[in-house]
This record gives structure tokens, C-alpha cells and sequence, in this order.
């Protein structure tokens, strides 16, 4: 990629971010999972027998946990983008910066703008939570530390990329299809019930032994299926954690989701354009739907 390239996407993504950081909706997005987490610590501390806890527990916990704060990360930046795309649609300023700024440049630049603030996110996070264990120490949240090897943790911050990758991929997609700003929740919805999926699929992998081990036709194939974008970045931590996985696997299949979601990169820039060039330019089963509902009016 050109020099010049790259510029235009850092300029596009210092726009995206300025407009974001501004916004009361993405600092709710980052405080309320807080006092609900912080909430939770202090009752578990208080109602629960805490010491007793076994390591199984811990990554049953953790398997529980994991998914959970995959699907937040993403549903909480779907909405950006679908926003983000949906504003280009209707705004007449992006099909003119057309001439000036490519539609790859203009949606690569929206995608690093949103992993800048997600990384703005798990700042914030760590920050919070670093002081919170000065100033109240959290037994639960010790015993989860001593469970998170580096590797781990490592594995589990490239899974979240290339989770939000795939997902905000999607919405792009499927966002530059609608026809309007009031069409955006068309736009969220299949990618959270693919999101949701894959956090309740999750769940049933969520126990040491499931799978078993070496080489055998059901791990071969397990491995296959999670292979496939989305729901594989939710399930490989968990299989991860209750050694169901090895690393090789995990990488492995990774690796895999990246080449997909490069690959479904290129129909999204061209879509994307198409829908700059053409704010009529609609799914037809958005426009049908839309149609319908105003009928119904």
C-alpha cells in the first residue's frame, strides 16, 4: 500500500475518532459493563465461599466470561460502523471525497478508527481495574490472574481483533445495502444474532474433555467448522481454556479467519463504494421491507 494511501486512511480514522470521542454514547459504552463487573465483584466476595474455589471452577468461569466479553466488544462497535457507513449513504460530502479519497481508503479508515478506541476501551479498563485491586483488593479477581498464563492473554487479545475484524467486516456489508440512517437496526440485527450465537455455542464446549484427543475424525472436523468466521474466535478461547485446544490449533484456525475475512474485504470495499456512488442502491429485501412498512402506515 502507497504512502499516500496510508495517510488518507490515518486522516480518515483521526476524523472517525474525534467524532467518536465526543459522543455520550461510546463513554456509556465503556462505563456501564464497569459497574455491572465491579457490582458482581463485590458479591460474589460477600455471598460466595471464594478460597474454595477449584482451578476447574476458575476456567469454567473463565469459559463463561470470555465469550461474554467477545459479544460486548463487538456489539458494542457494530453499531458505530453500521452508523458510520449508513451516514456516508446519506451524506453527500463522501461520494464527493470520492475524488479525492478511495472507497477502501474511506472504510479502512472507519475500521482503524474503531480499533483505536477499542484499545482506547481496554485502556481505560486496565487503568480502572489496576486501581480498583489497590484500593479494594478482589479475591475472585486474583484467583482469575493466577489462572491467565501471558500466552493466554496474548491469544485472547489477537482473538478479539480478529473477532471485531470479522464482525465489523459484516456490518459493513450489510450496512451498505440499506438505503438510510433509519434503516441502521436492519443492519445490526443479523450480525448480532451471529454474534449471540456464537456466545451461547460457546457455552456447550464450555468443560475440559469434550473433545478427544489426537488425531480423530470429530477434532479434525471441529476444528473445520470453527474455522468459519464468526463463531470460531468465540469457541477456540474456551476450548483453549479447558485444554481442549492446543495452541497450534488455536493459531491455526486463526490464522484461517484472517484469510476469510480478507477475502470477504474485497465484495465489501466494492459494495461500499457502489452504495456511495448510489444512495438508492438497496437490498431488496430492505427496500421490500421498508416498502411494506410504510404501507402498513
Amino acid at each position: 500500500m502507497q504512502t499516500s494511501s496510508l495517510n488518507q486512511i490515518f486522516v480518515i480514522a483521526k476524523h472517525e475518532i474525534k467524532f467518536q470521542i465526543k459522543s455520550f454514547i461510546y463513554w456509556t459504552t465503556i462505563f456501564w459493563p464497569i459497574i455491572i463487573s465491579i457490582t458482581i465483584i463485590k458479591f460474589s466476595g460477600k455471598h460466595f465461599h471464594i478460597n474454595q474455589i477449584s482451578n476447574s471452577q476458575v476456567k469454567a468461569s473463565l469459559g463463561l466470561f470470555i465469550p461474554f466479553f467477545i459479544f460486548m466488544i463487538c456489539i458494542s462497535y457494530v453499531s458505530i460502523i453500521a452508523n458510520l457507513v449508513a451516514q456516508d449513504k446519506s451524506n453527500k460530502i463522501s461520494e464527493m471525497m470520492m475524488s479525492i479519497v478511495s472507497a477502501k481508503e474511506q472504510l479502512l479508515g472507519k475500521i482503524l478508527a474503531i480499533y483505536f478506541l477499542v484499545l482506547l476501551h481496554m485502556l481505560i479498563y486496565g487503568i480502572l481495574f489496576f486501581i480498583y485491586q489497590k484500593v479494594s483488593p478482589s479475591i475472585i479477581l486474583n484467583l482469575f490472574l493466577k489462572n491467565i498464563s501471558i500466552p493466554f492473554l496474548f491469544y485472547i487479545g489477537l482473538d478479539i481483533l480478529v473477532s471485531l475484524f470479522i464482525i465489523l467486516i459484516m456490518t459493513a456489508e450489510i450496512s451498505s445495502f440499506i438505503t438510510d440512517e433509519t434503516q441502521t437496526a436492519m443492519a445490526i440485527i443479523p450480525v448480532m444474532i451471529l454474534v449471540t450465537s456464537g456466545t451461547v455455542i460457546a457455552q456447550f464446549f464450555n468443560q475440559p474433555g469434550i473433545i478427544d484427543s489426537g488425531i480423530n475424525f470429530s477434532r479434525i472436523f471441529i476444528n473445520i467448522i470453527f474455522m468459519i468466521p464468526p463463531t470460531g474466535s468465540f469457541v477456540e478461547p474456551i476450548l483453549l481454556t479447558n485444554g481442549n485446544f492446543s495452541y497450534f490449533e488455536a493459531y491455526f484456525n486463526l490464522i484461517i479467519q484472517i484469510v476469510i475475512s480478507l477475502i470477504l474485504l474485497k465484495p465489501t470495499i466494492k459494495h461500499y463504494q457502489h452504495g456511495l456512488l448510489s444512495s438508492k442502491h438497496g437490498n431488496p429485501y430492505f427496500l421490500d421491507m421498508e416498502e411494506s412498512m410504510k404501507n402498513k402506515h
